[in-house]
């Protein structure tokens, strides 16, 4: 989990990740990447590794950006054989969505990765600036047809609860 400046979202993702765990039939290792955050995400990340032990919580530290905290991550996996999913720190996943992911893979052996584009939850307050930008920023997931995809990823979409924004 990639992380810069999430301190309001960090605990629910891990907690949803937590969930999900619960039915694995797989020892966890989690990483959380702290890639430059200026805010309380360091603390919060020390207080989640404690209080979910189940997860197997890492903490590692890289320079500022996503690809960093990803190669940084990966270069503390220790087995080729692991299967790695990455989370943004901003999102919740529904119960089931890791076995789901882990059983398509397994399925599927020419599958080396799966990617999908989350559905935003709608922001519902009254400042309309926020509605703006709101729409902007989720403009991928409320027009999924605008974009274009090698495959149909619409069924792996019900297993993302939704981003957290503005």
């Amino acid at each position: 989990i990639p992380v810069y400046n999430e301190e309001n979202n960090l605990e629910n993702c891990i907690k949803s990740l937590w969930k999900n765990s619960s039915s694995l039939e797989y020892n966890l290792k989690t990483f959380i990447c702290l890639n430059g955050c200026t805010d309380n995400s360091e603390e919060i990340a020390f207080n989640l590794q404690k209080r979910y032990p189940k997860l197997n919580i890492e903490i590692l530290k890289s320079k500022r950006g996503k690809l960093n905290a990803q190669k940084k991550i990966i270069k503390n996996i220790d087995a080729k054989e692991d299967y790695i999913i990455f989370l943004d720190s901003d999102i919740e996943i529904k119960k089931g969505c890791i076995k789901k992911l882990i059983s398509e893979l397994d399925k599927h052996k020419k599958i080396m990765i799966v990617g999908a584009f989350p559905i935003a939850k709608t922001y519902r307050g009254k400042n309309y600036w926020k509605k703006i930008i709101s729409e902007i920023l989720n403009i991928r997931s409320k027009h999924p047809s605008w974009g274009k995809s090698k495959y149909d990823v619409k069924e792996y979409h019900p297993y993302e609860i939704g981003r957290a924004h503005v």
